[in-house]
């Protein structure tokens, strides 16, 4: 669920959030060469960090980060994660998220365990788009 994939072959389906570090080649193209991937519920607690970081974000649109809004997400993710230590309450790993769903899809999930996930993750894009920007590339984030 929180799995950040980079080989389109181990993608089961189409419910994922795809981040291309560079133009895309064409209007709406996707499942590019390059990408990583992370399924829609887990990106579900990462939206709020878009969202801020570039206005124009979009659930289920294609959006363009450039360096200025890669900067303010880096900003975000980072600030996201100093939140998530162990042992923080339930309500902190729920402070991005937006979701058609409601977090009772999550109720059955252990607090520490859903905590280490969505770190990792956080931590995983982050990096990918510190990396990005350090190669003054922008971001393409592919909605559902």
């Amino acid at each position: 669920m929180f799995a950040i994939l980079r080989d389109r072959k181990a993608l089961d389906g189409t419910a994922y959030f795809e981040l291309h570090p560079d133009e895309i080649p064409e209007p709406f193209a996707c499942w590019l060469e390059g990408s990583i991937f992370i399924r829609d519920a887990g990106f579900d607690f990462l939206v709020g960090c878009f969202s801020r970081a570039n206005p124009k974000f979009d659930y289920f649109e294609f959006e363009r980060f450039d360096s200025a809004q890669l900067g303010a997400l880096s900003l975000e993710l980072n600030a996201f994660l100093q939140t998530l230590v162990p042992g923080c309450q339930r309500e902190v790993v729920f402070a991005n998220y937006e979701s058609l769903f409601s977090r009772d899809i999550w109720k059955e999930v252990d607090t520490e365990v859903l905590r280490g996930a969505v770190s990792r993750a956080t931590s995983d894009i982050r990096d990918f788009a510190q990396h990005t920007q350090v190669e003054r590339r922008p971001l393409w984030v592919l909605g559902m």
